[in-house]
């Protein structure tokens, strides 16, 4: 395994001894985006599973604050 960064937010022990596997990637190519786009269409990834918090345009620093704090994974903020 190879990162950049100073810390980790992953235990590479629980990454070796379950055999997990992880795949990274390093800035966002418009082809990323392409693929992206089509596995969450094509229901291969389910989105709703990380989305912990959907909330108004106004309160998009709520949103903020609840990922900054750890009390969520992925906001929406609607329009």
């Amino acid at each position: 395994m190879v990162g950049l960064g100073l810390e980790s937010i992953f235990d590479n022990n629980v990454i070796v001894m379950k055999e997990l596997l992880v795949h990274g990637s390093f800035r966002r190519q418009p082809s990323t985006w392409y693929r992206a786009i089509k596995l969450v269409a094509s229901k291969i990834i389910d989105t709703k599973s990380v989305i912990t918090h959907i909330l108004p345009l106004e309160r998009a620093d709520d949103g903020f604050q609840a990922l900054i704090h750890k009390k969520g994974i992925k906001a929406i903020l609607l329009p």
